[in-house]
């Protein structure tokens, strides 16, 4: 973009700019780097600071990646179930095309009657497989196909 050569340690030093002055995108994209260790040094901990900033400023993608994070104690955090449900609930609220991905989460714990996380409710597990596919989301797409297909099955044995 722009005929710029790719340059991970500057892109990452500008992001960072972007960041203390609140940018939300910006510290998102802080937060990918550290993880990954694109342009910085990977620092998990770094980087798990930096997604509670961006979800705290409004990133729907940084709600559902710490919410993912708190869920499975990831980048050395401690799991804490509770927040985690919080920020996968307001990324799923905020849901587009381009981040479908918190209502298939949640769908998902909610159709487990043993996650210990939420109550098992499968059928506000359809609604949020269901809204997920209408955002063009596969994994929604082909979890809803899947059920179809085995309630097909099921009722021509019948």
């Amino acid at each position: 973009m722009l005929g710029l050569q790719v340059d991970h340690e500057r892109a990452y030093h500008l992001y960072l700019q972007a960041a203390k002055q609140n940018h939300a995108a910006a510290c998102y994209r802080v937060a990918v780097c550290n993880e990954i260790g694109a342009g910085t040094k990977a620092d998990p901990q770094r980087a798990a600071a930096f997604y509670r900033k961006a979800a705290s400023l409004g990133d729907t993608a940084a709600m559902y990646k710490l919410g993912v994070i708190l869920l499975r104690g990831l980048l050395k955090q401690q799991p804490n179930p509770r927040e985690a449900i919080g920020w996968l609930r307001r990324a799923a609220e905020q849901a587009d095309e381009e981040n479908p991905h918190a209502l298939h989460e949640l769908a998902m714990l909610y159709e487990n009657p043993s996650n210990g996380v939420v109550p098992y409710d499968p059928a506000y597990a359809k609604e949020l497989y269901t809204r997920a596919a209408h955002l063009g989301y596969t994994h929604s797409q082909f979890k809803l196909g899947q059920c179809y297909h085995l309630l097909t099955v099921y009722v021509s044995y019948s």
